[in-house]
């Protein structure tokens, strides 16, 4: 997400919660797009959650974060059973190269 697009998300909810006549907090995290600079903000107060605390006080993410590493882990070990049977390589890690299509 760019900057431009969440202060436009963010001034949209802002009159969204004006029109009904609502206060909201929103949390966010601290992505260097999630800045405020510029705006006035009347009905939503936005506070930042601490540096690397994502997994403890967003827990949903524990399991995309998980999902990611298993999923990395398991190119990785592919790449690594492709190469010793192709015999390319005495070791399949010394590549410091990510195997295409990894991410």
């Amino acid at each position: 997400m760019t900057t431009s697009i969440y202060q436009l998300w963010l001034q949209e909810l802002d009159s969204s919660m004006r029109a009904e006549d609502r206060h909201v907090l929103l949390l966010v995290d601290n992505a260097s797009s999630h800045t405020e600079e510029g705006l006035t903000l009347t009905n939503v107060r936005v506070e930042k959650l601490p540096p690397n605390t994502t997994s403890k006080l967003q827990p949903l993410d524990q399991g995309i974060i998980y999902c990611v590493k298993r999923s990395v882990l398991n190119k990785k070990m592919i790449r690594a059973l492709e190469v010793i049977d192709d015999g390319t390589d005495d070791n399949p890690y010394k590549s410091k190269h990510a195997p295409s299509g990894l991410y």
